[in-house]
């Protein structure tokens, strides 16, 4: 499944908008919610939706990849973790000028730790990208994930915590990750690729 950059999303989004009848608001996640709200510079195969995705929406998306060639696949998000209080802290995408679609997403960290628990490559580039023009604060991240998501998350909590390694010391350093992997008690063996 080929993936889409901004512009061709932006695009399909507003195809979308246009083929709405009425207002609808739609709770996206993932690679897309990265791209629309946060500027990730990465590409993504999909639209993870975590509500909203409705007769309307499919609509409306059917339409959108008629008119522009673009075919983004709508999914509903089923297997979505975001940390404790995630509802407290979601946003509205602006800046693309809908009328009808309103989108939802998570705040950027929360959005960072729901894309780390899976930690494939893929995930943590949109990470990454998120935080080099959103930069996000150390201390907020891992506080949230020790508070809100570590020992709760879904997962072998052992891979979890080294995923949330890996992200640390993409972001950070191999020092800081070093310091967490104390804190925590990770036995952790270095691979090729972390180098932690």
């Amino acid at each position: 499944m080929p993936r889409l950059d901004r512009k061709q999303i932006v695009r399909f989004l507003h195809a979308v908008d246009a083929a709405l009848t009425e207002d609808l608001q739609v709770f996206v996640v993932g690679g897309l919610a990265a791209i629309v709200k946060y500027n990730a510079a990465v590409k993504t195969a999909d639209m993870d939706v975590v509500s909203g995705r409705d007769p309307q929406l499919l609509r409306a998306a059917r339409v959108a990849s008629e008119v522009t060639g673009v075919d983004l696949p709508i999914g509903h998000a089923t297997i979505t973790q975001l940390p404790w209080n995630y509802e407290d802290r979601l946003k509205t995408v602006s800046g693309l000028r809908l009328k009808k679609l309103i989108m939802i997403v998570p705040d950027k960290y929360d959005l960072a730790l729901s894309k780390m628990i899976r930690g494939d490559e893929h995930d943590l580039e949109a990470i990454e990208s998120m935080h080099n023009r959103h930069p996000l604060s150390e201390k907020t991240l891992v506080t949230r994930f020790e508070k809100e998501l570590r020992g709760i998350a879904v997962g072998d909590p052992r891979n979890i915590d080294l995923n949330m390694l890996q992200l640390v010391e993409v972001l950070y350093g191999r020092a800081r990750a070093a310091v967490y992997r104390a804190r925590w008690g990770v036995a952790y063996i270095a691979s090729a690729s972390s180098g932690i």
